[in-house]
């Protein structure tokens, strides 16, 4: 947790969240160009699984699954509580 965090020494502070934050920060994280090492190996791993939920038909809906998500819910919430809506930027992680 934050307290925890900020005793070891981190600067850390509360994600920005609340209703439509999810598909807002989604929306943000689109906006990105992010670069990844080969060595964050869960965050490489989510990119590919990531998943939306379908409809019967099998047409995707603007609802993720939450499945496979701990790595892009924290690429979520950093570039959220940082920037709100900037324009493309470029990001390694």
């Amino acid at each position: 947790d934050i307290v925890r965090m900020k005793r070891a020494g981190y600067y850390a502070v509360p994600a920005a969240k609340g209703p439509g934050s999810v598909l807002s920060g989604i929306g943000l994280v689109k906006e990105f160009i992010l670069h990844t090492n080969s060595e964050n190996v869960n965050v490489n791993n989510e990119f590919g699984l990531y998943k939306w939920r379908e409809d019967r038909n099998e047409n995707q809906l603007e609802e993720p699954l939450k499945e496979n998500d701990h790595a892009m819910d924290g690429i979520r919430y950093a570039l959220f509580t940082a920037f709100g809506k900037p324009n493309k930027k470029v990001w390694v992680v």
